[in-house]
């Protein structure tokens, strides 16, 4: 009766918080992209001078410019250009800006703190703003400035390779972790140890229960290690994961306290009905899903090797008796050996369909990777403590000692991520694959009930029958052809790409200019028009207005999945935009660097440039001169090439590097719209398209195309030139058996034999 009444009272304070937060938040409801925005509020971390990217900052106070409203939001991303002065811990941020307002496109509601994001840059106080920002809770002020304290230590202590690592390792920093870096872990299979989890959480109860329990004894060490891990979590921020494992760690020192068994399946129900209860919407987060899915993975896995276990000392007295031959060391070993490969293959399987839903990316590399990146990261958790909390030479050593291992971990990734199969980019799960799922799901329940084998011959049945039949019973909507169509956005460019599986690829995005938004006129009603669901590769050649304005729009109505980019940052209002929406909403970027390939279904793409040393100053002068130069292969039935808005110097360039055979192409999108500074006539020579599309607005001020590029064109011998500004959108169909063909038109181009020319392979 008292522990009811008492969760009654917690999660009744907890709803209120959350229904205060939400209350203060509102006025941000209604804010559009572009709205002018004031924003107060305290650093949640430290930012360096001269940095770009994102800062959190807590305890907001935001105030739109047009109409002098403000309010107050608990937590709030904020993208800046460039930090002009050190921003330390707990320190006030004057940012002036405007708002970015995320409009995920799903059904599902979303908390009103989280609607949007500011882009701007760190500004001086308002005036009559100048009083303090006070926080009113004395604990929070205090842990956030023991965050600061330890973050500013970090700095100091560690190489600036190491030291991002090390900051989101223990204290939840990760605003300072570059994308390639996150990237890298992620196809490892390790991208968990980048964020506080509940195996950081278990990790450092584990530390704090060793150093207490010779002094306190086993009941007092648990209960001091809950308290202590729960202090750590509120201190870091309390990330919602890391307040899950907590809730498990108290579950677990509470059943101790009253001398009871912890079972780890009630704790994680207790801990699930809690976090639903205080928040019901954290049900369709991903973070949710994966990392409960991910303890009912472990769990399963554990109780399956303990249940096979025992099944084969009972019934197998052959493996019984070897295993009574070897010593009770090995014994040991070889039990522990075997309970973490199957504890982290159930691990693994329970989180993949839910990785495939939402970030449709697995990493089977997972399954062995744990064994490196586990001992790593528990390594580099102590050694991060001992530079912390002990006086040198002691911390001293604990930071040399913290910047080999987390150098370690960082190689392994590496070299883990570049293995074969390591990762892989798939489709979302059908409703047939989930069914399949399902079946052994009650395979593996049935079994570790009745430990019985023969209790699973139906389910697994069922689930092989599933799999075996799923492709026939999909229904073949798209007959295995492929469809590349141009689209008339007026002066820009977008061209959509639809592979034989049904997924989709986008190249640019097309213009938006005050009212006009191509993203939404255009490219978004044919995406809709043929089914899309989503955008599994967003490619963007360069972040001029015209190739990247409608991006917005389009993310709005159909989710945007991976990112393919150049790497060189504009600065530029729009492009911050999109880095800042991209982040915020967990979209994947992949770096476009020449030899690179990516490849979808039956689609390649390869990136032919711009070189590593098109960067620098000329890069950030001309926005043209960093487009993405692309080839791209559907099959063995077409080639397309996109030089986006590349010069006749960027041409010249390919030719020297690649060779005129590797640029030959069915399909050529003239670059920069047909302006005289692009299409050179060795260029074209080289290509040899049989069509080339040029994408222009009507009657535009520049004049495009240009009279000397459609006669080079000309005089290249190119069968057919199409202008989306006279003929509107070109699509095109591509067949494994028959070639391409423009849509509407009865012949068939056959496919050419071209040789090793299909897998270029100069370029790296």
């Amino acid at each position: 009766m008292h522990a009811a009444v008492g969760a009654s009272l917690l999660a009744g304070a907890l709803l209120g918080s959350s229904a205060a937060d939400r209350s203060a938040a509102a006025c941000v409801q209604d804010l559009s992209t572009g709205a002018g925005v004031r924003v107060r509020g305290v650093a949640r971390e430290e930012a360096l001078p001269g940095r770009s990217g994102r800062l959190t900052l807590e305890a907001v106070r935001l105030r739109e410019v047009a109409t002098g409203r403000s309010c107050s939001i608990p937590r709030l991303i904020v993208r800046v250009d460039r930090v002009p002065r050190r921003v330390s811990t707990g320190s006030e941020v004057f940012v002036r800006g405007e708002w970015v307002r995320i409009d995920r496109p799903s059904d599902w509601p979303h908390r009103p703190g989280r609607v949007g994001i500011t882009v701007g840059r760190i500004a001086e106080p308002d005036v009559g703003a100048r009083s303090p920002l006070r926080d009113r809770r004395w604990l929070g002020r205090e842990l956030r400035a023991l965050r600061g304290r330890m973050s500013g230590r970090l700095r100091e202590r560690l190489p600036p390779d190491v030291g991002p690592v090390a900051r989101a390792l223990v204290l939840a920093e990760r605003d300072d972790l570059p994308g390639a870096l996150r990237a890298r872990f992620a196809d490892a299979g390790l991208a968990h140890l980048l964020a506080i989890s509940g195996l950081h959480v278990g990790m450092i109860g584990a530390f704090v229960v060793l150093l207490i329990r010779p002094l306190a004894g086993p009941v007092r060490a648990s209960i001091g290690a809950a308290v202590i891990v729960a202090l750590y979590v509120a201190a870091i921020g309390a990330p919602p994961s890391a307040v899950r494992a907590a809730l498990l760690l108290v579950g677990w020192a509470a059943a101790r306290g009253r001398g009871r068994p912890a079972r780890p399946w009630d704790l994680l129900g207790g801990a699930a009905i809690l976090a639903l209860v205080v928040d019901p919407i954290v049900l369709v987060e991903p973070g949710f899903q994966l990392s409960f899915a991910g303890f009912a993975g472990l769990g399963a896995g554990g109780s399956l090797f303990f249940t096979v276990r025992g099944r084969c000392r009972d019934r197998s007295p052959a493996i019984a008796g070897t295993m009574h031959r070897l010593s009770r060391g090995t014994r040991r070993r070889l039990s522990l050996l075997g309970l973490a490969t199957v504890s982290g293959a159930g691990a693994f399987l329970a989180t993949a369909p839910i990785a495939a839903a939402h970030f449709q990316h697995v990493a089977p590399a997972a399954l062995v990777s744990h064994f490196v990146g586990a001992p790593l990261a528990g390594a580099a958790i102590g050694s991060i403590c001992m530079a912390l909390l002990l006086p040198p030479p002691l911390s001293d050593l604990g930071a040399a000692a913290t910047t080999t291992v987390i150098r370690l971990m960082t190689a392994s990734a590496d070299w883990i991520a570049a293995l074969p199969g390591a990762h892989a980019d798939v489709a979302a799960p059908s409703g047939w694959t989930w069914a399949a799922v399902l079946a052994v799901l009650v395979a593996l329940w049935n079994f570790l009930r009745w430990g019985r084998v023969r209790r699973t011959a139906v389910p697994l049945c069922a689930a092989l029958a599933i799999v075996w039949a799923a492709p026939a019973l999909r229904t073949a909507v798209f007959a295995g052809r492929s469809l590349l169509c141009t689209l008339d956005v007026g002066q820009g460019d977008a061209a959509a790409l639809r592979t034989a599986a049904g997924r989709w690829i986008l190249f640019d995005a097309g213009p938006r200019f005050g009212e006009r938004d191509a993203g939404r006129d255009v490219v978004l009603p044919l995406l809709r028009k043929y089914g899309a669901r989503r955008v599994d590769l967003f490619v963007l050649s360069h972040p001029d207005l015209d190739h990247l304005g409608g991006f917005a729009s389009i993310h709005d109505g159909v989710p945007v999945l991976r990112v393919l980019d150049s790497g060189h940052p504009i600065p530029t209002p729009a492009y911050d935009r999109f880095l800042a929406r991209t982040e915020e909403d967990g979209v994947r970027w992949l770096p476009g660097r020449a030899g690179d390939r990516v490849r979808l279904d039956n689609v390649t793409i390869r990136v032919l440039g711009p070189a590593a040393s098109d960067g620098g100053a000329r890069a950030a002068a001309v926005a043209n001169e960093t487009s993405l130069l692309l080839r791209v292969s559907i099959g063995k039935a077409l080639v397309y090439l996109n030089t986006g808005d590349a010069t006749a110097r960027d041409e010249l360039s390919l030719l020297a590097t690649w060779g005129p055979d590797s640029l030959r192409a069915d399909l050529l999108k003239v670059g920069h719209h047909g302006s005289r500074s692009s299409s050179s006539s060795a260029f074209l020579a080289a290509v040899r398209p049989r069509t080339a599309v040029i994408s222009a607005g009507r009657g535009n001020a520049y004049g495009h195309p240009h009279a000397a590029v459609l006669e080079r064109l000309s005089r290249a011998g190119i069968p057919r030139v199409w202008r989306t500004d006279r003929e509107g959108t070109l699509c095109v169909e591509a067949d494994e058996r028959h070639g391409w063909r423009i849509r509407g038109e009865d012949g068939w181009n056959p496919p050419e034999e071209r040789g090793t020319r299909l897998d270029v392979t100069k370029g790296g």
